[in-house]
């Protein structure tokens, strides 16, 4: 019985130092950022005209975050930066509702890109 009681000790102390190691780990790793995934050079990526990446990031960020100012943003540059002004018309509608200082941008933008259409028809 006394035994019993001593391995019972003894699985609660290594119970408590595991959710101790568990705590101290998660905390570092928080100050650390090693969860976070680092968002790339969106601009350093246009300068270079490597809109594919931006391209392929952005979705990705916007897929999570719909709402994200900067992966909207950068998504429709690279569109209309690739020859799809008309692609990223909806991105600059989202980035014009998602943020009431930059809907009279936004929609200065989307005026651009239509007075240019017709320019092309």
């Amino acid at each position: 019985m006394e035994y019993d009681l001593y391995q019972i000790k003894l699985l609660l102390w290594a119970i408590l130092g595991l959710q101790l190691l568990f705590v101290l780990l998660n905390v570092a790793c928080r100050i650390l950022g090693c969860s976070q995934e680092s968002s790339p050079n969106y601009r350093g990526l246009l300068d270079r005209g490597e809109f594919e990446k931006i391209l392929a990031h952005t979705k990705k960020r916007l897929a999570s975050h719909p709402n994200d100012l900067d992966a909207l943003y950068f998504h429709a540059k690279a569109l209309q930066s690739s020859g799809l002004p008309l692609s990223a018309r909806p991105f600059i509608e989202r980035l014009g509702k998602n943020d009431p200082l930059l809907a009279q941008a936004a929609q200065e933008w989307i005026a651009a890109i239509d007075q240019s259409d017709k320019g092309y028809s």
